[in-house]
């Protein structure tokens, strides 16, 4: 599998300047950078279409298994995270532009990460981790503190110091956090903790 680097640092500087932008017009860049998981709530910036799809048309529940089998490919990752600002900012190169984006709550029963197994839960530079379909990959890349992380010491640090992240799932552990999703929902900042 070719990972295209440059494709990403294209990404995360497109995301940083619209982070420094946003500072310009008076957001509050320190809430991005600080801010701290919610609960068991998690954000995804998507397409309409794949909002549209992984929920027959909005009606239901947003079905991962639907979103990850568009993918088909087993080391495929869905991403979400604990930011919803970190979301609003950054891009997602399946919507058509940037109007076609919506950023999705979803909110679990319990802490998928604490459910699962937490050998299954790795660093996503840890060696062999981006070839192994069955961890939940997780990083802090696109935040100033702890970016990468490469160790099972880095994961730990930032759960414990209860930082913001991103997680990446696949096919292979989606069925945890479909067991344990409450609703699911197109949101904006002040519905994001919504009961």
């Amino acid at each position: 599998m070719h990972t295209d680097w440059d494709k990403i640092d294209k990404e995360l500087n497109d995301g940083m300047r619209r982070i420094r932008e946003a500072g310009l017009r008076g957001t509050n860049r320190r809430s991005f950078i600080d801010q701290r998981p919610g609960g068991n709530l998690y954000y995804r910036k998507m397409s309409k279409a794949e909002w549209n799809n992984a929920t027959s048309n909005g009606s239901k529940n947003y079905d991962f298994s639907k979103a990850l089998s568009y993918f088909n490919k087993p080391l495929y990752r869905l991403w979400m995270s604990t930011s919803h600002d970190k979301c609003e900012v950054f891009g997602n190169e399946n919507a058509v532009n940037q109007e076609d984006s919506v950023i999705v709550c979803f909110r679990f029963s319990v802490s998928c990460l604490v459910k699962a197994n937490r050998r299954l839960v790795k660093a996503h530079q840890e060696p062999g981790a981006q070839h192994d379909s069955g961890c939940i990959a997780i990083h802090r890349e696109g935040f100033d503190q702890t970016g990468n992380m490469s160790s099972s010491g880095d994961v730990d640090r930032v759960l414990e110091k209860n930082q913001a992240y991103n997680i990446g799932i696949t096919s292979s552990n989606q069925g945890l956090f479909q067991r344990f999703l409450e609703e699911s929902y197109i949101c904006q900042p002040f519905q994001a903790n919504r009961k």
